[in-house]
């Protein structure tokens, strides 16, 4: 498509304005003024030609795939071939989806007249996580004269995904081990007599006779005995609540005043954080997220290449309007994991009806596993009398109703502890902090 450009109206209200002018004041040269309407207007066809012509070898080439951090300033690199080498000014401008911010509406671009490809570096910043595809690239390029400009789109196929900026979370986790007299993240010492089964051996004078193997005994005709190692590696699961629960609006942590975020990106966020650092202790990450349905189930495992299928697993899952099933959860955790694990539950229990079903429905599974619930404190949830200030009538109902909100939680607190459960009330900014000090404290007690 051929636009007009302003030197283009500016000329026809310079030039031929005075012209038609002059034809009326003076007629008897009105067949000069028509020729030099004429050649103004060829020059103005030749020049729109030109432009037609002047984008047939523009080139462009994206990368398939870009890997940025949410709310971090980044930066999209492509290059831009003329494929003709005949040079020239080009305007450009990205397809960029709503969630993807950038200082440039366009830009513009000198093309070298030698063929070469010109690498552009186009400024980008994300304000949401998730996979964000461009599919088109808009260019406008000036005619010899600048006249018009040639408009146009070639087809582009680059996918950007956008990862949750974890550098506040370690920053935290690093500033609880610095106040206990640590040096930052380190493995930590085991205690307590933890072991699990690596050999047979013959019987050697000492052993205990709880280590002896009787059944081998039997069969060789000699005393066997069972030989343990210290158990290193332990299993730790997250698993993220992707239902209603979690599409509740909160305050973005280190973000001007009023930005909000779901309880899902605080969610996110801290399951990378502490799958990172449990990986580096040693031990086997994986997740579970659900909503009314299984959404997501990675085996523990560990290694670079693991934490990257957890974090891509995570890329696309976002808050669901629907009610979590605390059942089909609990069947799929009892059916699939064998092995006695840590399991961290990332949810909200203030809603009486769905605590009721987490107790019923997650009892047999504290029987086998460890089981700790993460829970974001409500904002008004706490005592009364405890030092809010009363403005008017209004706030002495609101704090009544965070008053009943705290008794519920104390009340459910005590109802977890004796199935096994642990309850853990934090602040959503110690939600990554506090998930860290339980896994610690679970793996130097050895309770799995």
């Amino acid at each position: 498509m051929i636009v007009p450009q302003n030197r283009l109206l500016l000329l026809l209200g310079c030039v031929l304005v005075p012209l038609s002018l002059a034809e009326a004041a003076f007629p008897a040269v009105s067949t000069l003024l028509v020729g030099v309407f004429a050649v103004i207007a060829a020059l103005c066809l030749l020049d729109a030609l030109h432009a037609t012509r002047s984008v047939a070898g523009v080139k462009v080439e994206f990368p398939e795939r870009i890997n940025i951090i949410r709310n971090v300033d980044e930066h999209l690199d492509f290059t831009v071939q003329d494929c003709r080498g005949a040079g020239g000014t080009l305007y450009i401008a990205l397809g960029l989806p709503g969630e993807i911010n950038s200082i440039h509406r366009e830009m513009e671009v000198k093309l070298p007249p030698d063929r070469v490809g010109l690498k552009i570096t186009w400024p980008v910043s994300a304000k949401s996580r998730g996979e964000y595809l461009i599919s088109r690239c808009y260019f406008r390029v000036p005619s010899r004269l600048g006249l018009w400009f040639k408009t146009g789109s070639l087809p582009v196929s680059t996918t950007i995904r956008v990862y949750p900026n974890l550098l506040s979370e370690y920053r935290k986790i690093s500033a609880l081990f610095l106040r206990r007299n640590g040096a930052g993240i380190r493995t930590q010492r085991q205690i307590g007599q933890g072991k699990e089964y690596e050999k047979l051996r013959d019987y050697l004078p000492g052993d205990s006779m709880s280590d002896i193997h009787w059944r081998v005994t039997a069969k060789r005709g000699r005393l066997v005995t069972k030989e343990y190692q210290l158990e290193r590696t332990q299993e730790i699961y997250v698993i993220i609540d992707a239902s209603r629960l979690s599409a509740r609006a909160i305050q973005s942590p280190g973000e001007e005043s009023g930005a909000r975020e779901s309880l899902m990106e605080r969610y996110i966020s801290s399951a990378l954080a502490l799958g990172d650092f449990a990986q580096r202790q040693g031990d086997r990450f994986g997740l579970l997220a659900f909503s009314n349905r299984m959404l997501r189930f990675i085996r523990a495992g560990g290694g670079k290449m693991h934490y990257r299928i957890c974090r891509d697993a995570l890329l696309d899952i976002h808050p669901q309007t629907v009610t979590p099933d605390f059942e089909e959860l609990a069947g799929t955790i009892l059916q699939n994991l064998r092995r006695r694990a840590l399991l961290l539950f990332l949810t909200s229990l203030d809603d009486p009806s769905l605590a009721e079903s987490f107790l019923s429905d997650m009892e047999a599974v504290s029987r086998r596993h460890v089981v700790v619930v993460n829970m974001i404190k409500p904002s008004l949830a706490g005592p009364l009398f405890s030092g809010q200030d009363v403005a008017d009538t209004a706030d002495i109902y609101k704090f009544l109703g965070g008053h009943l909100l705290w008794a519920n939680l104390r009340k459910l607190d005590v109802l977890l502890r004796r199935r096994g459960i642990g309850l853990a009330l934090v602040d959503q900014e110690n939600l990554c902090v506090e998930m860290v000090s339980r896994y610690v404290n679970v793996k130097q007690r050895q309770v799995l």
